[in-house]
C-alpha cells in the first residue's frame, strides 16, 4: 500500500508541476505531451489503488447503485496495526 500511495503522491506532483509549467509556456508540446502521459499513468496506478485497497476519493471512485463495504474495510492507518498480528 505505501508503495502505490507514493506512486500516487510521486504522479500527483510531477502533474501539478507540469501544469504550472504548461501555464508559462503553452505551446511547449513536451511537456503537454509529458502531462497527458502522467495522467494516464495516474488513472492506472489510481485504479490499481482502489482495485486493491478501496475508493481514494468517496464522491468520484463508489457510484451508489450497490451496497458499499468499504465502511467494514480497516482503514489506511489500520493496516500496518493488522499487519503486525493486532486484532
Amino acid at each position: 500500500m505505501n508503495a502505490l500511495l507514493k506512486k500516487l503522491t510521486e504522479l500527483e506532483f510531477y502533474a501539478v508541476d507540469l501544469l504550472l509549467y504548461i501555464d508559462t509556456h503553452p505551446t511547449c508540446t513536451h511537456a503537454i505531451a509529458e502531462y497527458n502521459k502522467t495522467v494516464k499513468e495516474l488513472s492506472f496506478v489510481g485504479a490499481e489503488y482502489e482495485k486493491n485497497y478501496g475508493p481514494l476519493f468517496n464522491f468520484v471512485s463508489f457510484l451508489n447503485d450497490e451496497k458499499s463495504d468499504w465502511i467494514d474495510q480497516p482503514w489506511p492507518w489500520e493496516y500496518e496495526f493488522y499487519a503486525e498480528g493486532n486484532n
